[in-house]
């Protein structure tokens, strides 16, 4: 088919906005695809053929029910989420999003986001904008685990998303673990290398000038981390047997819950920079081709 199709997006943190924080998302989606922003809370138009839910610090059950059921509906989607929240403006301070209903809904799914950051030795640089002369020049400092690279042997061979790999660069990124009921499957599409390892403690040491030390020392949770996943076949509403969430002084009412749907199609990936301006710190333009592909796969009904 040669229709445009159409991705609503869902930015999940108040503050961000398509313009100022995801430009380039918007760009890349231009040829083939119909980007539409999303409010929080509304129903997700029919036409919508792919839904990217992109941060998770605000939304609300009442946010949250148009998006389970679109996919109770049959409709697919991508949740760029965190389980640590950064403060880009406030030198980095990471924070664990501790109640939070997207990432219980995702739980209820089967995916857990964890309140907790991956590392790997394999990573990219720590780079600061600087202004010279009116020129953006990059100050490079050290290696920076927090800023994962992921290698073409460590995502999925055989899923068309990255079957033609061409890289992936993830910031702060949450490990992801898996509770599958049923039918349902899970694949891993990203991973860290073997030499990926977590930390959990608050207050996390997300300093880029200290960051690089923590290559050379021994982590005894060692391992391949999951980040990126995709959930297909049967799902169940977060909503069921719940009551329908409701908003002070909102007029719309939802009358039903769609319990579940037979064939889902959803991808979580446990951060939501990778799909913002912030590629530009380490050009990871393949950051936007994985989305693209993502969208592809989401749309197509195989």
């Amino acid at each position: 088919a040669n229709e445009e199709r159409v991705i609503g997006v869902l930015l999940g943190d108040a503050g961000r906005s398509m313009e100022a924080e995801f430009s380039r998302l918007a760009e890349a989606f231009s040829a083939g695809f119909r980007l539409r922003p999303l409010k929080a809370g509304e129903d997700v138009p029919e036409d919508v053929d792919v839904l990217f839910v992109i941060g998770n610090k605000d939304l609300k059950d009442f946010d949250l029910f148009p998006v389970d059921q679109y996919i109770m509906k049959g409709g697919r989607a991508l949740f760029a989420v965190d389980g640590v929240r950064m403060d880009l403006l406030r030198g980095l301070l990471a924070r664990k999003l501790e109640a939070n209903p997207t990432l219980d809904m995702l739980a209820s799914y089967g995916v857990t986001v964890k309140r907790e950051l991956a590392l790997d030795k394999y990573c990219q640089n720590f780079r600061l904008p600087t202004q010279l002369f009116g020129q953006i020049m990059w100050q490079v400092l050290e290696k920076y685990p927090y800023w994962i690279t992921i290698a073409g042997q460590n995502v999925a061979k055989d899923n068309p998303i990255t079957a033609h790999f061409s890289g992936l660069d993830l910031y702060w990124a949450s490990p992801l673990e898996f509770n599958i009921k049923g039918e349902t499957r899970a694949e891993v599409l990203v991973r860290t290398t073997p030499d990926g390892w977590t930390v959990n403690e608050e207050p996390f040491d997300t300093n880029p000038q200290q960051a690089q030390m923590f290559i050379y020392m021994d982590h005894p949770n060692k391992g391949a981390i999951p980040l990126a996943a995709s959930l297909t076949g049967p799902l169940t509403s977060y909503f069921q047997g719940k009551s329908i969430p409701k908003r002070e002084g909102e007029k719309r009412e939802w009358r039903e819950i769609v319990g579940s749907v037979k064939d889902a199609r959803i991808i979580v990936v446990g951060d939501s920079d990778f799909a913002s301006d912030l590629i530009e710190f380490t050009e990871a333009r393949y950051n936007l081709t994985f989305l693209t592909n993502a969208a592809e796969w989401l749309g197509n009904s195989e």
